[in-house]
């Protein structure tokens, strides 16, 4: 049982490390960041090693009250509402220019704005 807390704890410092690094410096950084924090995680003893473990604990307990509050449902049914209004919004768009283009092509005289 204290392996299997020991990968999750590795897992959450990889990725915690990798987020880090992406901030900082992009795809290649990000890798070597989870890596690293990964790698400390586990073979580390030292304070790089115990930072390493606490933000994987960190990782965990953040994981956890996302799943607990159901934050991912929440957000992709906010984000597919937000892109149906967006949908609708060019639809309408689209619609007013097509309309304004073919009240100009009856008028020759009429000016587009």
């Amino acid at each position: 049982d204290d392996e299997e807390d020991g990968k999750h704890v590795a897992h959450g410092a990889a990725f915690l490390w990798g987020i880090f690094g992406c901030i900082l410096g992009g795809i290649p950084l990000a890798a070597l960041g989870a890596w690293g924090g990964a790698h400390t995680a586990t073979h580390n003893d030292g304070p790089v090693g115990d930072l390493s473990r606490s933000l994987g604990e960190v990782a965990i307990v953040a994981s956890k009250k996302a799943k607990e509050k159901q934050i991912k449902e929440k957000t992709s049914k906010a984000a597919k509402a937000t892109a149906e209004k967006l949908k609708e919004s060019f639809r309408g768009r689209s619609n007013r220019t097509s309309t304004s283009v073919s009240t100009s092509s009856q008028n020759p005289n009429a000016q587009v704005l």
